[in-house]
């Protein structure tokens, strides 16, 4: 099963060459069926708040900082070469893709619980 958190773009399904529904599930898609439609894309950081909504914590995310977006996408444009493995990638990208693959885990596990709640199946 691939987590995304991909709404209507589907950049990241994309980037990874996924073309198939078949085990793929967007997060985006599981909080609009538990919260409702909404006019933009919630994103992470607010469906991570959603599917926790008793943490001690909030989660935001900071919008000016896209450097590991511009990184990824100035492979794909060609500006910058392709990966020859995981050492081309700096450090500070590397923990923004960890951070981010951990927040999908937990907004998933999250969701799950709230489904089960709800009395709602979703995949995954």
């Amino acid at each position: 099963m691939k987590v995304f958190c991909d709404g209507t773009s589907g950049a990241d399904k994309r980037s990874l060459g996924v073309r198939s529904t078949c085990n793929v599930l967007d997060l985006e898609h599981v909080a609009t069926e538990l919260a409702g439609a909404t006019g933009v894309q919630r994103g992470l950081a607010r469906i991570l708040n959603l599917a926790w909504p008793d943490a001690t914590v909030r989660v935001t995310k900071d919008a000016a900082d896209k450097s590991s977006v511009k990184f990824f996408a100035a492979i794909e444009r060609g500006t910058r070469p392709p990966l020859s493995g995981l050492h081309d990638i700096p450090p500070d990208v590397v923990r923004y893709a960890a951070m981010d693959a951990w927040c999908t885990l937990l907004a998933h596990q999250g969701l799950q619980l709230l489904a089960r709640r709800e009395g709602i199946s979703i995949k995954g």
